[in-house]
C-alpha cells in the first residue's frame, strides 16, 4: 500500500516530456545553459525550471464510516524559463515567442501522473530582463485530490 501522503503532481513526469523538448528542468541545468550562453556557444538551447507555483486544497469531505477524508487540490504549474538576448538581431528574432509556444504546445491538454485532469494553459509573463537573459514564465492549471482513510 502506498503512503497516503504520497500524493499530487508528478513533477519528474512533466520534467521528463520537457525534457524531450532539449529543455533542462534543474536549477543545475539553468546554470549550466548560463555558462556555455556566456561562452558564446552556438545552437544552446533555452534552460528551464520547473516547480508548482500554488497549490489552494478545496474543504475536506470526509469520507462516510470508514472516518477518512477526501480533497480536491487546484495546483498551477510553472516552466521557467531563459533567453539570452544576445539571440535576437534588430528586427525582431522571436525566440521568447517560439520558446513559450513550444512549451505550452508539450504541455496543454496532457494528464501528467498523479493529477486527475490534463493541464490547461494559465497564463505567461515575463519574468526579468537583465543581464543579458530574458526570463519567462508559462503556467498551467490542473488538480489531484488526497485521499486518506482513517
Amino acid at each position: 500500500m502506498s503512503d497516503p501522503l504520497d500524493f499530487g503532481l508528478d513533477l519528474d513526469d512533466v520534467a521528463d516530456r520537457l525534457t524531450g523538448m532539449s529543455y533542462f528542468a534543474s536549477v543545475q541545468g539553468i546554470m549550466d545553459a548560463s555558462e556555455a550562453l556566456d561562452e558564446t556557444m552556438p545552437a544552446v538551447p533555452p534552460a528551464a525550471f520547473l516547480g508548482i507555483a500554488s497549490e489552494t486544497a478545496a474543504p475536506n469531505k470526509f469520507l462516510g464510516g470508514a472516518g477518512g477524508h477526501r480533497q480536491r487540490v487546484a495546483v498551477r504549474l510553472a516552466v521557467l524559463f531563459v533567453e539570452a538576448t544576445s539571440r535576437f538581431d534588430r528586427k525582431g528574432d522571436k525566440a521568447i515567442d517560439r520558446t513559450r509556444k513550444g512549451i505550452t504546445r508539450m504541455l496543454i491538454g496532457w494528464r501528467p501522473k498523479g493529477c486527475e485532469i490534463a493541464l490547461d494553459y494559465a497564463g505567461y509573463r515575463v519574468v526579468r530582463i537583465g543581464d543579458g537573459l530574458v526570463w519567462g514564465e508559462v503556467s498551467f492549471d490542473t488538480a489531484y485530490h488526497i485521499d486518506t482513510a482513517a
